[in-house]
Order: C-alpha cells, then sequence, then structure tokens
C-alpha cells in the first residue's frame, strides 16, 4: 500500500501533542546529561583544589627538563616559548610564575699541583676541576655583589682569536676553585674541537640576597648545582648575550640543559 506525503503529514500533525512532549523530553534528558557533567566535574575540580592546599608547597612544585644539542637563540627562544606555553595551557591556575635557567656542557680549568700529584700517585692522568657557562635569566635582582661589577656582554672574537667571556661567580665557588676579580682563567672543553679555548674573565663575585627563594631551589635541585650535588662545578654565571650569540657560534658541539620549575 503506497502511503501519500500529505497523509503522514496530516497524520503527524494530529499527534502533536505527542510528538511535543517526546522533543521536550529527549532536550530535557540531554540538558540534565550536560548538567551532570559539569557538576561532577566541577565537583571533582574543587576537590582536587582543596586537597592540593592541604599539600605542603615544595611536594607539589613540577620540574621540567629540556636538552638542545647545539646553542643558538633561535633554538633557545624556541624552547623556553614552547615549555612556558605548555605550563600555561596545562597548569596556568596552578602557578603564577615558572621559573628557568640553562647550563652549558662542562669545560676544565687546567690541573692545579694537588690534582697533577693525586693523578701520579694513583698512576692515572690528572683532570682539572669542572666549570660550566649558565645563563640564569632575573639573577641580577636575587644577589648582592660582594665584590667586584656585573659582566659586561662579549662580543664575537676574530678568526683564530680565543672568546673573552666576562662572568660571575658564587662566593662559595669563588672559595672553592680560588677565582679572584679581574682575573682571566683558562678552560678547555670535554669534547674534540678546533675552537680557541675560551678565556672567562671573573669580573665579581655574589651572595644570595635571599636564600630561601624558590629560584635557588631551581639552580641547586632543579639543575644539580648545589653545594651537595654529586659533581662540584664552577658556575660561571653569563649574560645572555654572551652564552647565545658568542659561546654557541664558538663552539658548535656544546649543548644545553634547561630546568623550569613550576611552583605552586
Amino acid at each position: 500500500m503506497r502511503i501519500s506525503l500529505p497523509l503522514i503529514v496530516r497524520l503527524s500533525l494530529g499527534h502533536w501533542r505527542l510528538f511535543g512532549s517526546v522533543g521536550l523530553g529527549v532536550l530535557l534528558a540531554t540538558t540534565i546529561m550536560a548538567s551532570g557533567a559539569i557538576y561532577f566535574d566541577s565537583l571533582e575540580d574543587l576537590g582536587l583544589r582543596r586537597e592540593l592546599a592541604g599539600q605542603p608547597g615544595e611536594s607539589l612544585d613540577l620540574e621540567i627538563h629540556a636538552n638542545n644539542s647545539t646553542v643558538s637563540r633561535a633554538r633557545h627562544n624556541s624552547t623556553v616559548a614552547n615549555v612556558l606555553l605548555a605550563v600555561e595551557r596545562t597548569a596556568g591556575w596552578f602557578t603564577d610564575e615558572t621559573r628557568w635557567a640553562v647550563v652549558g656542557s662542562s669545560f676544565r680549568f687546567p690541573s692545579t699541583a694537588e690534582q697533577i700529584h693525586t693523578g701520579e700517585s694513583r698512576g692515572v692522568d690528572p683532570v682539572g676541576s669542572i666549570a660550566t657557562f649558565a645563563l640564569f635569566p632575573d639573577i641580577t635582582e636575587r644577589v648582592n655583589l660582594l665584590e667586584g661589577r656585573l659582566p659586561a656582554e662579549a662580543s664575537l672574537p676574530g678568526e683564530g682569536e680565543s672568546p673573552v667571556i666576562e662572568v660571575m661567580v658564587s662566593e662559595a665557588d669563588a672559595d672553592a676553585f680560588d677565582l679572584a676579580v679581574d682575573t682571566p682563567y683558562a678552560l678547555s672543553p670535554t669534547w674534540s674541537t678546533d675552537a680557541p679555548d675560551p678565556t672567562p674573565v671573573v669580573t665579581g663575585i655574589y651572595e644570595r640576597t635571599d636564600p630561601t627563594d624558590a629560584f635557588w631551589r631551581m639552580l641547586d635541585d632543579v639543575l644539580g648545582l648545589g653545594e651537595g650535588s654529586r659533581v662540584q662545578r664552577a658556575v660561571l654565571v653569563t649574560p645572555g648575550d654572551s652564552y647565545l650569540d658568542v659561546l654557541g657560534p664558538s663552539f658548535t658541539k656544546m649543548s644545553s640543559s634547561y630546568g623550569f620549575l613550576v611552583p605552586r
């Protein structure tokens, strides 16, 4: 039997109350389901926030590590921007400020007389102390200079010339590695390179203004540069332009290790 479209329309209009009730019921059910999902998500979020509020602050801090195999301004900017964007998207409600810092590959000072004697007594080649160039944004706002001045930006050396890099060091490193202001030092990279060795010049010695600042936890714990770290090294705090635009192009095999601290 063939049913015409006008007949279907007439039958539907005849039962408009039934269709209206069904449609309204579907709409209400959909609204309730959506509201329930939002409600339970809100409860979950409130519960999480309440639980976090009862935890010790430092136990909730997040650490993020990143590495670049070479040093360049473009790669540096990309790394920092990508990490900060990811933190903002996933934990923006969790933190007010993400702190970061960068340390480069290791260099070595020439062996001291004591290190030479130790090497000879053990039948091994003497090994000098480790040093690393580091970029710490805003560190000048968190230190007191005990001696000297802040380091100035370096410029690219001529062909075959050693890059001269002004740095500042902590009072602890100055004492541990016998570093003095206005003194140039010799450093050799721990990897093979044809580039001339850098010449760091210590221009200032500093102390921490507030040792409890989370900024220092990032350096001591996240990057492992604290006094209790397994490997002691002289941290040569370097201006950003010197690190990115002079050391990077001069030592193409030098890498960067990034540490990010996301406090609660």
